[in-house]
């Protein structure tokens, strides 16, 4: 499957289809191919963006138990000017979050992980860290996540696979609902 672009329209900006992976590949997260996103992302102008002093002082939580995926998040935040901390399950998050001096301005986490669902940790990092925003992530479709209960409706939600524009989208829109 080639990669897309932020437009939906295939691209191929590596040549080599050997650098992707299929959707299901990684256990537990079946439509997620962050290959793809990865594949995408590179044919995107990176570094601070016009704008991305803005982001100074921003500090997000990026939480998923898959490390090619969280790196991924984690780049592509850092890279927009974002703090990040990072953590791969809920447990080591509420740690951290717990153990960090400064503002938490934003939860983006994966909605399904081993021990602590995303929306478990954020029912839980409310109690330590009031009011934090938060961003969902996951490869299901977001209305299967709705349907199951997983998630209640109007969170913010971000499907994978993502681009990088994607994601940087709901990450401003969930800081900005969170200032009003």
């Amino acid at each position: 499957m080639p990669p897309r672009s932020s437009d939906g329209s295939s691209s191929d900006p590596t040549g080599d289809p050997s650098n992707w992976l299929a959707p299901g590949d990684l256990p537990g997260h079946p439509g997620v191919d962050p290959h793809l996103g990865a594949a995408t992302l590179e044919s995107e102008a990176f570094g601070p963006g016009p704008g991305s002093a803005g982001h100074g002082g921003h500090t997000i939580l990026v939480v998923d138990d898959n490390p090619v995926v969280r790196a991924l998040m984690v780049r592509v935040l850092g890279e927009h000017g974002y703090e990040v901390l990072e953590a791969s399950n809920g447990e080591r998050a509420l740690s951290i979050a717990a153990a960090h001096s400064g503002r938490i301005d934003l939860l983006l986490t994966d909605v399904l992980m081993p021990g602590m669902s995303g929306a478990e940790l954020a029912v839980e990092l409310e109690t330590v860290r009031p009011g934090v925003p938060r961003v969902f992530v996951s490869g299901y479709p977001e209305g299967e996540i709705l349907r199951s209960g997983m998630l209640d409706p109007g969170v913010t939600f971000v499907q994978k696979p993502f681009v990088a524009a994607a994601l940087l989208q709901r990450v401003r829109e969930a800081l900005a609902a969170a200032r009003a």
